[in-house]
């Protein structure tokens, strides 16, 4: 057996690659996190070349390291850095910087370049000035922040989300990379960079689901106060109830039976509502419920040309009739198109929604008005709870709002219901203990060291996830009163709805609340192992699933868990090339169904 067959080459501008690996001595990199709850760092790469000839020295012409069509050294900050083992790729970044050394009276020099892989590229760039204007789920926000930046051509593998953030407003100066780990921690998932120099975002719930996104762009403004506010109304004649949704509520006094209430908007604004000149086609939507008696509302839509003159014929939806109290837990969608009859292109829109009780105490609430350019509805778009809406086939939506005039966009989502499995497989690693018939039948990759822990550091039985409009804290006391109160804090979580903080803080509940025996780390020397395992261990990647096999002291049972990678590490010279994994434990947590990781049956704690 020997070491892998390492290559070491450098580029810069229009040089090509140039391979450096004869004079390449120690190469040490670091990639990853230490731990689950915290942001993937930049890679860095390390590499001690000997440099006796000064074919490192930038000021050397004559070496070939100086490219004289482009009349430049490839020895200086901003050149590319490429490292392969076994012809599997190791890194590939970005020079930050190189130092050199002599000693002996000069004639012993080393030159040493220190390198950062594309995360620390991205780490370079600050915003200059902009603002996100529509909701998004957390793939498309990292995706687009990073084509504005041109950083598409560098690779990007952006998996599909599940969390919608809304509108953020970024200042000159502030830090690109810093705003897309607060994005991945929104979802919650990690962002990192691969061997190949490619961002990779991954959230952490092990499903195979797929989303397709579609931009609604609502064309009402969103209300900036109580009087003006449109957004949501609450006429009550007996205890307010302000709704949370949308805006601050609007409450009336007492009034007598069969009295009218509307919620009105009119607004002409032709750049808006028909900025291309030619749109006829309007839908509008909006969600009510009312409580006590009888009570029927009903809408009224409509257009209008830029004198304000009515250039349609007035879409009046239908009314309703809800009895009983319990009808103010039943939200009614009232919608439909409303088209442009008149000569005049459209130029605005209005709209009057009113209810008529016929007791004293009686509920009105309208919520989420929506206008759009476009001839079709989209069914089930959102609720008057801002939650999720399921219809019979299984589809999933989720809306947003941005809390902004005029920017009130919102995503609407498609949740399929089919599953979209790939082949899942993990490599098994087993210590001279374990290498029997059930831990790999001496196939596992045999490991030299390995570090177990037992510890309070990734153990929390209370967790704190605050959003946008809603926060939340879970809470397992029985975990409290064993161990004490020990609590994770998400304060900064950019999601503007008001389910998801509770349902991210119960998951990270269910992974931390109890402590586990666990390796903490193990170390493989490639050297001694044969040519097919070594690219097997080179072809690791982080959050890549693999299995630990150990046995302690060679007494009692092998503990035999799944394990996630935290972090790779690497030392390698002519004579050896060891690699230490840093792991997670997978053991505590939740059961996800439709994965092949951690679906099995009795062997994850369900949280």
């Amino acid at each position: 057996m020997a070491n892998p067959t390492q290559y070491v080459a450098i580029r810069f501008g229009s040089s090509g690659w140039v391979d450096v690996t004869a004079d390449a001595g120690n190469i040490t990199i670091n990639r990853g996190t230490t731990r689950v709850a915290e942001d993937y760092q930049a890679g860095t790469l390390s590499v001690t070349f000997t440099n006796n000839n000064r074919r490192f020295d930038p000021l050397n012409t004559s070496s070939d390291l100086y490219y004289s069509a482009g009349g430049y050294s490839l020895v200086q900050p901003g050149a590319e850095v490429l490292v392969t083992s076994n012809s599997q790729t190791l890194f590939d970044g970005y020079v930050q910087d190189w130092s050199f050394t002599f000693s002996e009276a000069g004639l012993d020099g080393n030159a040493t370049l220190t390198a950062g892989d594309f995360l620390y590229y991205v780490s370079r760039i600050n915003f200059d000035s902009s603002q996100e204007t529509f909701a998004k789920f957390t793939h498309d926000r990292l995706a687009d922040v990073l084509t504005k930046y041109n950083l598409t051509t560098s690779g990007v593998t952006v998996k599909n989300s599940s969390t919608l953030i809304g509108a953020d407003t970024h200042n000159i100066g502030d830090n690109v990379l810093s705003y897309l780990q607060n994005v991945a921690r929104s979802e919650p998932g990690d962002l990192f960079a691969d061997t190949y120099g490619n961002l990779i975002f991954k959230d952490r719930t092990f499903t195979n689901y797929l989303w397709t996104t579609s931009y609604r762009n609502n064309l009402v403004q969103y209300p900036s106060a109580a009087t003006t506010a449109v957004w949501q109304s609450t006429y009550s004649a007996s205890t307010a109830n302000p709704y949370f949704a949308g805006g601050t509520a609007i409450n009336s006094k007492v009034d007598s039976p069969n009295t009218f209430h509307a919620v009105s908007y009119y607004e002409l604004n032709k750049p808006l509502y028909n900025p291309a000149g030619t749109a006829l086609n309007y839908v509008f939507s909006c969600w009510v419920r009312g409580n006590g008696g009888t009570v029927g509302i009903d809408a009224y839509v409509d257009l209008y040309d830029a004198q304000g003159n009515a250039i349609t014929t007035p879409l009046i939806i239908t009314p309703f009739v809800s009895g009983t109290a319990a009808s103010n837990t039943t939200w009614i969608n009232l919608k439909g198109t409303v088209s442009a009859t008149g000569a005049q292109p459209v130029a605005g829109i209005g709209f009057n929604v009113s209810c008529n009780g016929t007791t004293n105490a009686y509920s009105f609430i309208a919520d989420g008005f929506q206008v759009e350019l476009a001839s079709t509805y989209e069914n089930d778009y959102f609720n008057g709870s801002l939650n999720p809406k399921t219809n019979a086939t299984k589809t999933q939506y989720q809306v947003a709002w941005l809390g902004q005039a005029y920017s009130s966009s919102s995503v609407l989502a498609k949740k399929n219901n089919a599953i979209n499995p790939s082949a899942q497989t993990y490599k098994t690693f087993a210590d001279a203990n374990s290498q029997g018939t059930a831990y790999g039948n001496g196939t596992a990759i045999p490991f030299t060291e390995i570090e177990i822990a037992s510890s309070a550091l990734n153990l929390y039985n209370q967790v704190q996830v605050g959003g946008v409009n809603a926060t939340a804290t879970k809470t397992d006391t029985a975990g409290t009163s064993l161990y004490g109160l020990k609590t994770f804090s998400q304060t900064d979580n950019l999601t503007t709805s008001v389910t998801r903080p509770a349902e991210i803080a119960q998951d990270f509940l269910g992974v931390w609340r109890l402590p586990e025996y666990r390796a903490n780390s193990f170390t493989v020397a490639l050297e001694s192992l044969t040519t097919a395992q070594q690219n097997i261990v080179l072809g690791l990647e982080l959050r890549d699933v693999i299995r630990l096999c150990f046995q302690p002291s060679a007494t009692g049972s092998v503990v035999d868990k799944l394990y996630q990678i935290l972090s790779i590490n690497t030392q390698a010279d002519v004579e050896r090339h060891h690699i230490s994994f840093q792991v997670a434990s997978l053991s505590n947590v939740p059961i996800r169904l439709n994965s092949e990781y951690v679906a099995q049956l009795n062997s994850s704690i369900l949280g």
